[in-house]
């Protein structure tokens, strides 16, 4: 008994000292999403195309409802993929070149209503696959009940024949 303590001991230490000692591998258990967003940038804007059709990877294990709800967007613009034993899927969505805050880069903008104790991080990690481009003053400007507008990092090429998936 007293070796199953301390093995248990030495796991919940390890679970919480590890993102202190190497916060750059850190991954989200549930989702596998980074928690640290700082290395994300958005794709260049092409002097050609302003909009185009993108796939977003949806790999969080929600319901086919909550991603229409949570992504803005009908049943019909969700591909099932499979990867090893879950369902992922993948979103089509509008993407545009914008001006996020002095960002410019292409954006799918869908609507999120924020609940209590909701993060940044948990809402892009937990809902949005960690592709929300975050732009400052989120925690501080908002509180529960408030619709906020969630930017999600997507992108367009030259070549017709090709897309990309976020």
């Amino acid at each position: 008994m007293p070796r199953l303590m301390a093995s248990w001991c030495f796991i919940l230490i390890l679970y919480f000292l590890f993102p202190l000692i190497f916060p750059k591998i850190t991954r989200n258990l549930a989702s596998g999403a980074p928690t640290q967003l700082t290395n994300i940038y958005s794709f260049t804007c092409s002097d050609h195309i302003k909009t185009c059709s993108d796939f977003l990877y949806q790999h969080n294990g929600l319901s086919k409802q909550n991603i229409t709800n949570f992504y803005s967007v009908n049943a019909s613009a969700l591909e099932p993929i499979s990867y090893d034993d879950r369902q992922d899927y993948l979103v089509t969505v509008p993407c545009t070149c914008k001006d996020v805050k002095g960002t410019v880069g292409y954006f799918y903008d869908t609507s999120y209503k924020l609940q209590l104790h909701d993060t940044f991080e948990n809402v892009s990690n937990h809902i949005y696959s960690g592709q929300a481009w975050k732009v400052g003053g989120e925690e501080k400007s908002y509180h529960a009940g408030d619709v906020v507008t969630i930017h999600l990092l997507c992108g367009c090429v030259e070549d017709e024949e090709k897309t990309v998936v976020t």
